[in-house]
This record gives structure tokens, C-alpha cells and sequence, in this order.
């Protein structure tokens, strides 16, 4: 099912049957890892794989049939486990379901503090002023306490 990955270099699937246009958004997605990863942004994960979902455009998540936005209106992962690359064993819901957040999370931060705020939080990051458990909090401007509640607000 993997079409692309980044492992410290590119991979991409050759095969000739996949759309050119899901090639596209793979090469893009995959070098927005090597691109963070180069300025030393190694994690959190959850801006690693939000930002490379929007840089390529993807809208795979919007498919009806997977209701990832009604899930997420009644669920979450955990902010903390969304840190760190999500185990390769995990099973495919798993790491749909932590691709997806992962998007809305860089959408919250946008939309709470425009989409400066991403790339400041990269700098942020790459400079180490700020710690990848502390990136979603200081990215949105929230407090620890009013974080939860407001990504309740979002969701919804």
C-alpha cells in the first residue's frame, strides 16, 4: 500500500500503474521530510506529516467511505503519541487515522495563528527555542490548559 517513503533518502514506487498525479504528490510529501529533516526538525511527527500532506495537496482522507472527520469529532490520538514516527507495525486504520489528525493539527495551528505560524515553528524547531512536546501548544498560542478544549471547538 506504501507508495513513497523517506527513510534518509527518497523512495517512490515505479510502478507504471499508479496515477501520475499520486507519483507527484508522493515525491512531494516525501521530500518535505528531507527538507525539515535538513534543517534539523527530525520530529514531531504530527508537523512532519500534517505539513507533507499540504504541501502535496493530498486529499486522499477526504474519501467518505473512510469518516475520518466524524472519528475525530468523538476521538484522538493522544497529542503525545503523535511525537514520534508511529510504529511501522502499527495496523493501516492506526496510521490513517494518525495522518489525518495529523493534517487537522497543522490546520488548527493555521487557522489559530495563520500560516506563519508554521513556518515559524519550523524555525522555531530547527533552532531548538522550542522542544517537538511543546511545538503543537507554542505553534497554536494556547496555554497547555485551553488546548483541549479549543481543538474540541476545532474539530467540531
Amino acid at each position: 500500500q506504501t507508495v513513497g517513503y523517506y527513510d534518509g533518502r527518497l523512495h517512490v514506487s515505479a510502478d507504471p500503474e499508479l496515477p501520475e498525479p499520486i507519483i507527484e504528490q508522493t515525491v512531494v510529501h516525501e521530500y518535505l521530510h528531507f527538507a525539515l529533516n535538513q534543517v534539523g526538525v527530525s520530529k514531531p511527527m504530527w508537523l512532519h506529516e500534517g505539513l507533507a500532506m499540504h504541501v502535496a495537496e493530498e486529499t486522499w482522507f477526504t474519501n467518505s467511505r473512510l469518516d475520518f472527520k466524524r472519528w475525530l469529532q468523538t476521538n484522538k490520538l493522544p497529542f503525545e503519541g503523535m511525537l514520534f514516527a508511529f510504529p511501522h507495525t502499527a495496523d493501516e486504520k492506526f496510521a490513517l487515522v494518525a495522518y489525518y489528525q495529523s493534517f487537522r493539527m497543522v490546520d488548527f495551528v493555521m487557522e489559530q495563528r495563520g500560516p506563519a505560524a508554521i513556518r515559524s515553528l519550523v524555525s522555531q524547531l530547527s533552532s531548538k527555542s522550542v522542544t517537538a512536546e511543546d511545538a503543537f501548544v507554542q505553534g497554536a498560542g494556547l496555554s497547555p490548559s485551553t488546548l483541549d478544549a479549543q481543538w474540541q471547538r476545532f474539530v467540531r
